[in-house]
């Protein structure tokens, strides 16, 4: 028999940590395996950091990643659906208040304000620092931790990973594309590192001399939002990535090829991302917050309700049922264990 591990994830309760690994198998009769280590020392107790309070509503917030998707509902409970070849949509039972979904992994920051990570995990995580904010890249994650300094770990091979470099300045918003990254400073101006083939890192000197309040990174593309409201795009315009429409947004969200904001009726407006149906908008809601994944959306509506479009080839448009219709373990399921490439 060979047996190849293909999922990987633990848990800690109180001094002990529990890792269950999963198998996939030529004859299919592999089990999954699980194991418990105790903790010699406790961690030492660290004042907590302010976060703020916990948000009302049945979700809290909703990230997606490549071909997977996790949201946080008002218990404190991740769900996670789509692909789960790696383990990503397979979360540990742990308390989040944020998530971050790349290509083929997922993080959570916990109420600790600890970074978790499951799936595949092409990075290195920083033992012991503890983050306000945290954001996926495809295969690379950066963060502002708690002295408001900012780091990136995970892939390099482009310069990915720079972004601790250059970010002196202090980071108001920051957005993380296929081998690219986007801050803007507190003053709002602009920078980027990482990949540039298609131009993704150096806007035009029209828009550097703007100040904005919010970025947005794809795969080969980059948007900031203005203190006017209005959104700019830099990069290949690949199924019209770049061709942004004239609006007035108050919110900006970027996947592989598409981008969307949310106006001020809370309509969800897109462009890109043509031959999967995500651009002119999100039909039939008007939505608080989005998540745009590498081919697909999702969003949470102002009714508290979860909704998504776009490829559904892997189960990723598919969300589980309100917070408040009541959801169980049964339903909550664990995703695809299927071992897939």
């Amino acid at each position: 028999m060979i047996a190849l591990i293909v999922h990987l994830s633990c848990y800690r309760a109180s001094n002990t940590i529990t890792c269950a690994a999963k198998y996939c198998s030529d004859d299919d009769t592999a089990p999954i395996v699980t194991g418990t280590s105790d903790l010699s020392e406790p961690a030492a107790e660290l004042d907590p950091l302010d976060t703020g309070s916990w948000p009302s509503g049945n979700w809290v917030t909703i990230e997606a990643g490549g071909w997977h998707t996790c949201a946080i509902d008002q218990e404190k409970v991740t769900h996670c659906w789509g692909r789960n070849n790696e383990g990503q949509a397979d979360p540990p039972v742990i308390a989040f208040r944020a998530l971050a979904a790349g290509h083929r992994f997922t993080c959570g920051l916990g109420l600790d304000s600890m970074v978790t990570c499951w799936g595949e995990k092409p990075i290195n995580m920083p033992e012991g620092r503890r983050f306000l904010s945290i954001k996926a890249g495809r295969d690379f994650l950066c963060g502002i931790d708690e002295d408001n300094d900012f780091y990136c770990w995970g892939a390099f091979e482009e310069g990915q990973t720079d972004g601790a470099q250059i970010s002196a300045n202090g980071v108001l918003d920051y957005a993380l594309g296929n081998a690219h990254g986007c801050l803007l400073d507190l003053d709002g101006k602009l920078e980027c590192w990482g990949r540039d083939s298609e131009g993704q890192t150096l806007p035009s000197e029209e828009i550097n001399s703007d100040r904005y309040v919010a970025v947005s990174a794809g795969f080969y593309h980059s948007c900031a939002l203005s203190e006017e409201e209005r959104v700019v795009c830099w990069g290949t315009d690949y199924e019209g990535s770049t061709n942004v429409p004239p609006v007035l947004a108050g919110g900006l969200w970027s996947g592989y090829h598409h981008s969307c904001i949310i106006n001020p009726l809370q309509q969800a407006l897109c462009w890109g991302g043509e031959s999967y149906g995500l651009s002119g908008g999100l039909t039939g809601a008007t939505f608080s917050r989005l998540a745009l994944g590498g081919f697909h959306s999702c969003g949470i509506t102002v009714e508290d309700e979860l909704k998504c479009y776009g490829d559904d080839t892997q189960g990723q448009t598919e969300p589980f049922p309100s917070a408040d219709t009541g959801i169980n373990d049964e339903e909550r399921g664990e995703g695809s264990r299927e071992c897939a490439p």
